[in-house]
């Protein structure tokens, strides 16, 4: 049996890495394209889904795969195609509220659970010399919105609330448990989704 991480992002192999389980990383090939006339909450459940089962390749194995998408005013917002289309996409942020939407998937033989998280992020307003030296760091260019809040991003964007989405578990077997656990707390109070893998 193998634990199977469907993803080239180096934030998710570092947060599967916590873990302390052994993982294999196993990056999709698959057409990530959303459909415009579907709503984005579904279609990243979608993606995130189609990148576990396209590397599931042994019944016994344990495959998790993740997307995320940035809608701001109903409009998609992957990564950055250049440094144009980020300051683009940084610009139309600005001063604005969006959602982060992640879809994640564990698929382990027959059995899928999708989870999707909403996050309801608000930029203040930036300059745009600010915007092109956060370009230049670099950091903007492999994430979806073009920003990553655990990053430097982190100066400009705020967490307003978290959005219940789907939860449930599954058994991994020698991995022990894999669990969503979802608190709903706002304004005063806070708002988070935890995903746990819970040893045996």
């Amino acid at each position: 049996m193998n634990l199977i991480l469907a993803s080239q992002s180096p934030r998710r192999r570092e947060l599967l890495g916590l873990t302390g389980l052994d993982f294999i990383v196993r990056v999709a090939d698959i057409d990530e394209t959303m459909d415009p006339e579907k709503a984005p909450f579904d279609e990243v459940a979608r993606v995130s889904r189609m990148k576990a089962e396209a590397v599931a390749r042994k019944p016994e194995d344990v495959v998790i795969a993740a997307d995320t998408i940035v809608v701001c005013e109903g409009k998609v917002l992957g990564k950055p195609k250049d440094e144009n289309d980020a300051f683009a996409i940084l610009s139309l942020l600005s001063g604005r509220h969006h959602e982060v939407m992640t879809g994640m998937t564990v698929v382990r033989g027959d059995e899928v659970i999708t989870h999707t998280e909403v996050t309801r992020i608000h930029f203040r307003d930036l300059h745009p010399e600010e915007v092109r030296a956060y370009i230049a760091s670099g950091e903007p260019m492999d994430k979806a919105g073009a920003y990553g809040i655990q990053d430097h991003a982190a100066l400009f964007a705020e967490i307003d609330e978290k959005i219940r989405a789907r939860f449930g578990e599954m058994d991994l077997g020698e991995f022990g448990r894999i669990h969503f656990i979802d608190w709903d707390q706002t304004r005063g109070r806070t708002r988070t989704v935890q995903v746990m893998i819970i040893g045996e």
